[in-house]
């Protein structure tokens, strides 16, 4: 969908096609509930997606990663090649895209592993 940027310039807005969304997002999920999901989502700004970061902290500090084997909107490999670039301490899962909700005990034992690595 296009909107306006707060400096006059256009832009677009991208989400998932309800009717799409637990087939491409959240297949683990309940369909009740994807529905909701589906209906409730926030789009992103396409923008988002072209720009680059000035700097990235995995240059410099310790990195965890989840890579959700299921995941069609991302898709694994791309998790996987950014876990690798990162050097990550990285775990994979059976998982759509919304791991932190079809999984969510699998996702706070990993951030508890970073939290725990990382305060020593």
């Amino acid at each position: 969908m296009p909107f306006s940027n707060s400096d006059g310039t256009g832009g677009s807005d991208l989400y998932v096609d309800p009717a799409r969304f637990r087939a491409v997002f959240a297949a683990d999920l309940p369909a009740s509930q994807t529905v909701v999901m589906g209906a409730e989502q926030r789009p992103v700004a396409a923008a988002a997606f072209a720009s680059s970061a000035t700097a990235a902290a995995w240059h410099t500090i310790p990195s965890w990663a989840l890579v959700a084997r299921q995941d069609k909107a991302l898709g694994a490999p791309v998790e996987r090649f950014e876990a690798r670039r990162a050097h990550s301490h990285t775990i994979e899962i059976n998982s759509s895209h919304v791991a932190m909700i079809s999984h969510p005990g699998t996702v706070t034992h990993l951030i508890e592993d970073a939290a725990t690595t990382t305060a020593r």
